[in-house]
């Protein structure tokens, strides 16, 4: 047999269960989805007085779908890449592999596109159930809205162009979150200490845009960075807050005397979210790519082996614990929020604790 054939066999025999879990998925959210927004072709959405329900309520139903469903999703991802990664962080099991005509690349390189297969498989699931969906109640939404001399504002975000755009820009998530997944478990040398690093990375972002926040707080009393609409999209992008704006979409609406509800969906900047996500993806895949030739786990000791890694992820985790604790110690402590020698002489204290103590912990031998 061709030896690529064989590690290919090989990698699949541990993810076709991964597939099946994907595709059970993908109809489960499918199902879900179709229950929330038809009943034999009702609408069931806000039926306030008899009132009915107009708009972009397709939409709105499925951003929020999506929106709820992501830390499901991502905690399911770290799982997966945590049992698809087990053998490559087993000393034995890489000094066997090692001895067999496969490199370390050719390894990893396989293990990554059995994972982007597996993703492509479900996203297309998804997105083919969810199109299906959406045909079979959007006319049933647009007769309602219809009635009424102002349907084309209520209709204006809900055309297949914007669930086109849900759905991609949910891909592209899922893609970049594995890229991340993969260069985390490249250089974290146990399979889920590298799942949790790389899931508080993903939240990182929001977390040092809560420390800013409270910066801003003690310089002039008010913030108005967490209601920024490009900077909290883009900070919350892998927990959904790119999909959608989720405040204000359901609104009353005056006709005939009567009070009826309509839903507007107000969406982000859809390029700088595409813009960052390609960033991502292609960011870590250059820099997997570049320490996959000389990876070797047979001589990998300590959880990071490499300083670089050990230097950045120390940092980070550093200013994000170190944000956490000075956010919490005045309440703790009881002291009036904002001020601004308390918060600083607290997140320096404890950037440098934390920061020195992840060193310490990425740092501990493995053998």
């Amino acid at each position: 047999m061709n030896r690529r054939r064989a590690l290919l066999s090989y990698e699949m025999r541990k993810m076709k269960w991964v597939l099946l879990i994907a595709v059970l998925g993908s109809l489960l959210f499918v199902m879900h989805l179709y229950g929330r927004v038809s009943n034999g072709g009702e609408v069931l959405l806000w039926h306030d007085s008899g009132s009915g329900n107009f708009g972009s309520c397709f939409s709105n139903e499925l951003l929020n779908l999506l929106h709820d469903y992501h830390i499901y999703i991502w905690l399911l991802f770290a799982v997966i890449v945590t049992v698809q990664f087990q053998d490559f962080h087993n000393k034995k099991t890489e000094e066997y592999m090692s001895s067999l005509p496969f490199t370390a690349r050719e390894r990893f390189l396989t293990k990554s596109l059995i994972g982007y297969v597996v993703i492509a498989v479900s996203w297309i699931l998804l997105s083919a159930g969810t199109l299906i969906v959406r045909q079979n109640v959007i006319t049933q939404y647009h007769k309602q809205s219809l009635l009424f001399p102002f349907y084309k504002q209520m209709l204006a975000n809900e055309t297949i162009w914007h669930t086109l755009r849900t759905l991609g820009l949910f891909g592209l998530e899922m893609l970049a979150v594995y890229a991340l997944f993969l260069l985390i478990h490249l250089v974290v040398n146990k399979s889920a200490a590298a799942s949790v690093i790389t899931l508080g990375i993903m939240m990182a972002p929001l977390e040092l845009l809560f420390v800013a926040y409270e910066f801003e707080v003690c310089l002039s009393g008010g913030s108005s960075l967490l209601e920024n609409r490009i900077l909290r999209p883009l900070a919350g992008i892998f927990l959904g807050d790119s999909l959608a704006y989720f405040n204000g979409q359901q609104n009353l609406w005056e006709y005939n005397g009567m009070y009826h509800n309509y839903c507007h969906i107000s969406y982000p900047e859809t390029g700088l979210a595409v813009l960052l996500l390609l960033v991502v993806i292609l960011l870590c895949s250059f820099i997997t790519w570049k320490l996959s030739k000389g990876h070797d786990m047979t001589k990998n000791y300590v959880l990071v082996s490499y300083k670089g890694a050990r230097i950045f992820l120390s940092a980070g985790i550093g200013l994000c614990f170190g944000g956490a604790a000075a956010v919490f110690f005045p309440m703790l402590m009881f002291a009036i929020r904002g001020n601004m020698v308390t918060f600083v002489v607290s997140w320096l204290f404890a950037t440098a604790f934390f920061g020195f103590l992840s060193w310490k912990l990425l740092h501990l031998s493995i053998r």
